[in-house]
């Protein structure tokens, strides 16, 4: 049962970098629940879940963002045009 010691730790580091709000309330990671098969892949799930979750966020975030930035992009090179029309 040791070499599942290391993957649950590892886990256990990414699950508690997101910090505690963004875990579910009953996501529990002792490891004596860890043991048994239904447990590990329930976690599994979850880690599954929530990590697909957060990729949709971010993505979802980036378009946003790419968007904002080519009309940034555009603003900007009308302003450009503008000024150099007739402030010059």
């Amino acid at each position: 049962m040791r070499m599942h010691t290391r993957p649950c730790s590892k886990l256990r580091a990414e699950v508690e970098a997101r910090g505690p709000s963004e875990l579910p309330p009953d996501l529990e990671l002792d490891e004596t629940q860890l043991r048994s098969e239904t447990q590990r892949e329930t976690l599994e799930t979850r880690l599954r879940e929530m990590t697909q979750g957060t990729q949709r966020d971010l993505e979802r975030e980036r378009a946003e963002l790419l968007t904002s930035n080519a009309a940034l992009q555009q603003e900007v090179t009308e302003l450009n045009a503008y000024i150099n029309t007739h402030l010059r």
